[in-house]
């Protein structure tokens, strides 16, 4: 099982971005009780402007199960800005 979410976040660089995104999600799973998460990883960053925020997903996320991968990541890189 996996799941896929946009988080944006300032940083000074997509690296150091992605390691603040994946705080978030963290802090995110643990607030909500949806249990321990084995691995976490950054696919893709972008970086956006700040006139682009408001239009930018920054909650939610897509669960998928075993061979449904593909129909999940499809789902949020639509919901997800163009790099």
């Amino acid at each position: 099982m996996g799941f896929y979410t946009t988080r944006w976040c300032w940083a000074r660089d997509q690296e150091s971005g992605a390691a603040k995104a994946i705080k978030i999600v963290r802090k995110d799973v643990e607030r909500q009780r949806l249990g321990p998460l084995s691995s976490l990883k950054v696919e893709q960053g972008w970086r956006i402007s700040v006139f682009e925020i408001p239009k930018a997903p920054n909650r939610g996320c897509t669960f998928y199960g075993a061979g449904s991968e593909s129909e999940a990541k499809a789902i949020e890189e639509k919901a997800s800005p163009s790099p």
